[in-house]
């Protein structure tokens, strides 16, 4: 599992709990400041007051003539908090470039036409999920709950339905911006790049910050009835992150899931093809049972193109790197203290990458503790 020790760990000597409670304030804080300004300019281009807008997002669909005010809403409302505001997390709290999220920073064509099929066959998937989690009933002393839950649902989708009632080119393409491009850049750079990475650290299980980070992708989209196909979406995606090492990937792939969707909404709308993607009950079995098939085989295509140059170090993960061999062995003893039977590789080579350059591996079960050990308890003075 060679990719999968991509862990990171980026985020030097602060606390994970606490790096998670700072990185979702910051959130939350881009969103308010996101609407606030959204609201703003909605007021001055259309001459509205702040109470029309208001209630124009609490009753959309009363406000059809205002299609073009609530994509600009939601459009800087998203970017502001999963985009501005994780960038000046990483920049100015973590002080990274955005690069770092990145440790394999080549872009390849197989791979990236992998993410992007494997992100639309999946669909047929997730389809039996939904309608799955569509039926889903709360115990009878939960009835309250279930209610409000419903009733949510109910508004959301009712969001949804406005927002994808595509009429014309010009909204297609606001529409393809909203609700692919900036939540595939900002859900993967707030959710994978960071969220996943710091739960990483946190449990020191890369499955465990995967399937963690698939259950809160899901959770703040409010979405109950749909929430276990998002969830599954999210992992899809952060398997796809930690297998490539690049953030680009599920990025490519979140961006095919919303805008396949989008575009397939604007067809049947416009009477181009009799499939209508929100009827999940429309995808019988054979097709569930074969897209699931295909993803698999995909998906098990997609890990082994990134594990194809690890060859005999494919459980070794370098944790450590240097020119000069005097930390290399200081690092290699305090690893041995530690019972992770490091190896160093000197690349005197001139045939190697790096010339010159020491590397310390460890196996990919020692590869979380061995950074934390270097990164905090090795003083090199």
């Amino acid at each position: 599992m060679a990719k999968i020790g991509n862990d990171l760990l980026l985020f030097g000597k602060r606390k994970p709990w606490l790096s998670l409670i700072s990185l979702i304030l910051i959130s939350f804080g881009g969103l308010v400041i996101g609407q606030f300004l959204a609201v703003l300019l909605v007021t001055k281009i259309y001459n509205l007051s702040m109470f029309q807008v208001m209630e124009m997002v609490t009753n959309i669909s009363d406000y059809p003539e205002y299609k073009v005010a609530i994509y600009i809403l939601q459009g800087m409302s998203a970017v502001f908090a999963f985009i501005l505001a994780p960038w000046f997390y990483l920049r100015f709290i973590e002080k990274k470039r955005i690069g770092v999220l990145s440790p394999n920073h080549s872009i390849e064509l197989i791979p990236v036409l992998l993410a992007l099929i494997i992100s639309v066959v999946f669909m047929a998937v997730n389809f039996k999920f939904a309608e799955w989690n569509a039926q889903m009933t709360l115990p009878e002393f939960l009835r309250d709950i279930e209610a409000w839950m419903r009733l949510q649902e109910d508004k959301l989708e009712e969001a949804t339905m406005f927002l994808t009632n595509i009429n014309t080119a010009s909204e297609l393409i606001l529409a393809i911006v909203v609700i692919a491009v900036i939540p595939a850049i900002g859900e993967e750079f707030l959710f994978r790049g960071l969220i996943q990475n710091h739960l990483h650290r946190w449990t020191g299980n890369i499955h465990w910050a995967i399937w963690l980070t698939g259950i809160l992708f899901s959770t703040i989209h409010i979405q109950f009835y749909g929430f276990v196909p998002r969830m599954l979406l999210g992992v899809l995606f952060g398997y796809m992150y930690v297998w490539s090492g690049n953030i680009l990937y599920p990025m490519l792939a979140h961006f095919a899931n919303n805008g396949f969707q989008v575009v397939m909404l604007y067809l049947y709308k416009s009477e181009l093809t009799n499939f209508n993607i929100d009827e999940t009950e429309t995808v019988p079995w054979t097709v569930f049972l074969t897209s699931a098939l295909i993803s698999g085989v995909l998906i098990l295509y997609y890990k082994r193109h990134f594990m194809k140059d690890d060859n005999l170090l494919a459980d070794w993960i370098k944790v450590y790197s240097t020119d000069q061999p005097h930390r290399a062995e200081i690092v290699k003893a305090v690893l041995s203290e530690h019972q992770m039977n490091p190896v160093l590789i000197n690349k005197k080579d001139s045939s190697y990458h790096n010339f010159g350059e020491i590397e310390i591996h460890v196996t990919s079960k020692y590869t979380l503790r061995a950074r934390q050990i270097i990164e905090n308890d090795i003083n090199f003075e």
